[in-house]
């Protein structure tokens, strides 16, 4: 086999990686990281009004693909280790070596509008779970929606700016956000 098919077949593998595996909370209905990226994907379209750049669908497309190596440790975890940024580092390295070479490079926007895709997209499954009677999820969903918030207000201005221009959807952003608050109270 060639080293290209060989990096290929990495691609394809990595997204059947299971996330929360390394929860206390049990699953009712679990998901994978190929169905996580897909819903990413999704979601930062809508908030690009389907302007994501093409760096930016493959920045959504890998970003949680390392996890098929390096395993899923979770963002508290890491954050409470001070090792955020040299595990990123990690995976970064460990997707070069095993894809065979340089991963995508999304722009300011995409990078900031991925951050917040994926937070929405761990809390709207966690509201999903908490739908079908996953009782569990509630401290999960409270990290995912304090991620939420902590994107946006960390990149206010920036975002504000972005729909002023046309290339973020201000509005939806505000309404996934009502979502998630609304039902991060009755978890």
């Amino acid at each position: 086999m060639s080293v290209e098919f060989l990096h290929l077949r990495n691609r394809l593998r990595s997204g059947g990686t299971m996330r929360y595996h390394t929860h206390a909370a049990r699953m009712i209905k679990t998901q994978d990281v190929a169905q996580h990226s897909f819903n990413v994907v999704w979601l930062a379209m809508a908030l690009t009004h389907g302007r994501l750049s093409r760096d930016g669908v493959l920045a959504a497309l890998e970003h949680d693909a390392a996890e098929h190596w390096t395993g899923d440790l979770p963002a508290p975890t890491k954050r409470a280790l001070g090792i955020r940024e040299q595990f990123a580092e990690f995976e970064l390295g460990t997707m070069v070596q095993q894809f065979g070479g340089a991963v995508s490079a999304p722009n300011l926007l995409d990078s900031v509008v991925l951050k917040l895709a994926d937070a929405m997209e761990g809390a709207m499954f966690c509201i999903h779970e908490s739908s079908m009677g996953n009782r569990l999820m509630k401290g999960i969903l409270e990290n995912f929606a304090d991620y939420t918030d902590q994107v946006l207000r960390s990149n206010e201005d920036f975002l504000a700016e972005s729909a002023r221009n046309g290339e973020f959807n201000l509005n939806l952003a505000a309404e996934v956000q009502r979502y998630i608050e609304f039902h991060r109270g009755s978890a």
